[in-house]
């Protein structure tokens, strides 16, 4: 247990504390889509477990083939492009979270107390905003007017005075905490350091890696509460608030 932690979790259950969370990789199954689409469109052989940096084009694969960030944005455009793109699922553990964090209220009311803000913009992006509204609503989690796109995170979290954050990329988290919010961060190759780096990464972009990593962990137990997935998360919120046991949620409509 985490007295610091079990404090935020008392705060939004019975005090209706704000909360956010990131989408891609924290609500939505990301990832595997992604780097299905990268290996298809630059011609590479990402495998599960390869993604160890945020800013994939640093990685080896890409780099020796000349990608840097402005070469790898069509890439992104064309998997948002993809039909896949909106039928992507939700994040085991990610709909439990949110409905155990909300009391089980599907009643949401004006106050906004969950929000998602994501980076998706359309510099990424053709017509984001609705291909994000429909992938939340072929999931049965309809969150209409409560998604914020704007990359801005640590503003975004310290303007809404959220009490707790869900991000899983490791810069964004690190500067959301220097900010004032806490980060529970889900577990994922390039939010922490794994064998591959080495091999993935050159020695100037891997010991970059590191340092961020041992900065992000500085705030471990503190301001950072990291979890295998939301399902743990989930549970340790029972164990915390033993009475959610009761609710079993299908479906949250968040208006």
């Amino acid at each position: 247990m985490n007295y610091v932690l079990d404090d935020i979790i008392k705060g939004i259950v019975y005090d209706k504390d704000p909360f956010i969370s990131d989408a891609d990789d924290v609500g939505i199954e990301f990832m595997d889509f992604f780097r299905e689409s990268i290996n298809e469109y630059f011609n590479v052989q990402f495998k599960k477990g390869d993604i160890v940096l945020y800013e994939i084009h640093k990685t080896l694969p890409l780099k020796h083939k000349g990608i840097t960030r402005q070469n790898f944005l069509p890439a992104v455009r064309y998997l948002g492009n993809k039909p896949e793109f909106t039928k992507l699922l939700l994040r085991d553990g990610f709909k439990e979270t949110i409905s155990l964090l909300l009391n089980g209220n599907l009643n949401y009311d004006e106050k906004k107390q969950f929000l998602i803000n994501t980076s998706r913009n359309n510099e990424l992006y053709d017509d984001i905003e609705r291909k994000t509204q429909e992938t939340f609503k072929n999931n049965d989690f309809m969150v209409n007017n409560n998604i914020i796109y704007d990359p801005d995170k640590p503003k975004i979290a310290y303007d809404k005075g959220a009490r707790l954050f869900f991000e899983d990329n490791p810069y964004s988290a690190l500067s959301i905490i220097q900010r004032g919010t806490p980060i529970v961060m889900p577990k994922h190759d390039w939010n922490c350091k794994t064998p591959r780096d080495i091999i993935l990464l050159d020695t100037v972009d891997a010991k970059a890696k590191h340092e961020l990593i041992d900065e992000l962990n500085s705030y471990d137990g503190k301001m950072l509460f990291r979890f295998d997935n939301l399902k743990d998360f989930a549970d340790y919120i029972k164990s915390v608030i033993p009475q959610q046991k009761k609710y079993h949620l299908n479906f949250i409509g968040l208006n």
